[in-house]
């Protein structure tokens, strides 16, 4: 369930992560990133559920981490494929 204050649900959490997982091995497919990710929902909502944080705001905190970390690969990968280019002689780049 998704409020109106531009909560994240469960849902894009999971698909977050998921691309996440990815991410970190090249965009391939990653046969463990599902369980990976329905670890970390279960982890936020135990931690709830024992009244240590609440739901919502750990399902929102773990989405910007998670927004953050594939930010961060994306620029990374960006980086290498310039430095790749400029060490490139421009037939290199054509061929």
């Amino acid at each position: 369930m998704k409020n109106k204050n531009n909560d994240k649900s469960a849902s894009e959490l999971l698909n977050l992560i998921t691309e996440v997982r990815e991410a970190r091995i090249g965009g391939k497919y990653d046969q463990f990133a599902h369980s990976y990710a329905v670890g970390i929902l279960i982890s936020i909502m135990d931690n709830a559920r024992n009244g240590y944080n609440d739901l919502q705001e750990s399902i929102n905190s773990s989405y910007e981490r998670h927004s953050k970390e594939l930010q961060k690969i994306k620029d990374q990968e960006m980086v290498d494929l310039q430095k790749v280019c400029n060490e490139s002689k421009p037939e290199e780049l054509y061929a």
